[in-house]
């Protein structure tokens, strides 16, 4: 419950709607073109893809065996399409993209406005 009530604090989750179908791994929390949280359930760390709306995005890692966050490099999309992640860790872990300048560090985002 502890990730799940750190998420609810940093992302806007009352917006968000299942939306398996934009992911490989089926499992996904988004608010398309906003935010997106994606599981990948497996414990290898086998590449999957995102649909993501067009935009800026940065990018967070989590484990959820070891609770260890980690920042990636910023991701550009041109135009809605899918885009290939791998994560830099085994196990399973969640996975969020946030639109560009949301994300402020590995304990707090902040939606921007307007």
């Amino acid at each position: 419950m502890g990730d799940t009530r750190r998420y609810a604090e940093r992302m806007n989750l009352i917006d968000m709607v299942p939306r398996g179908d934009l992911t490989s791994t089926g499992y996904a929390l988004v608010n398309p073109g906003q935010e997106y949280l994606v599981l990948q359930p497996n414990e290898t760390n086998d590449a999957f893809e995102v649909r993501l709306a067009a935009g800026s995005y940065d990018v967070e890692w989590c484990s959820v065996k070891t609770r260890e966050t980690k920042q990636a490099s910023r991701v550009s999309v041109e135009r809605d399409g899918s885009v290939r992640f791998t994560a830099p860790f085994r196990g399973a872990r969640p996975f969020s993209l946030v639109p560009e300048g949301d994300l402020t560090g590995s304990s707090s985002w902040r939606r921007r406005v307007g």
